[in-house]
């Protein structure tokens, strides 16, 4: 199994067709369950203490499996987007459960996700989920609200059409 750290509360591994064999698994066959545990010793391998739950996404291929794994974290999650537009394209991703702050700061477009964002896992792919290391209280303190604790579907529905600068 190959390893890599991708961030403080993630991983990536590759797990070989003959390993998964070892552990009595093959490709077609690997479960959530196992794939769960995988991941575990993978963090452990990592130096990652694991006290929450895991997200994972993994995608077979005919000599293994890839597996990404993230540590669930406590809410609320803040996204980071460097322009207004990849964070609506991220917004359009997400169901309507999934609610939250819209901030502006330093030129920058902040989501404060207050529930739901375990819902949400197509954010990073538009904008970066940035650790809670005093990013709650710059918002609050220098960040401009732009639209508070709502579906964030809502929040772009009104802005494409206009509703939101009227």
């Amino acid at each position: 199994m190959t390893i890599h750290n991708i961030s403080p509360d993630s991983v990536a591994m590759f797990i070989a067709s003959a390993e998964l064999e070892k552990e009595g698994l093959d490709v077609e066959s690997l479960d959530v369950e196992s794939a769960a545990r995988l991941a575990r010793e993978a963090f452990k391998t990592a130096g990652i203490a694991v006290a929450t739950g895991l997200e994972i996404e993994a995608f077979a291929g005919n000599c293994g499996i890839l597996v990404f794994a993230q540590l669930l974290t406590a809410l609320p999650v803040v996204y980071k987007f460097d322009d207004f537009e990849d964070m609506l394209r991220g917004i359009g991703t997400v169901p309507p459960e999934v609610r939250g702050d819209v901030f502006a700061m330093e030129d920058i477009w902040w989501l404060r996700i207050t529930e739901g964002w375990d819902k949400a896992p197509a954010l990073t792919e538009f904008g970066r989920k940035i650790p809670d290391a005093g990013t709650e209280a710059a918002l609050t303190e220098r960040g401009a609200k732009v639209f508070s604790c709502g579906s964030l579907q809502n929040f772009a529905a009104a802005v494409t059409t206009g509703r939101f600068l009227s």
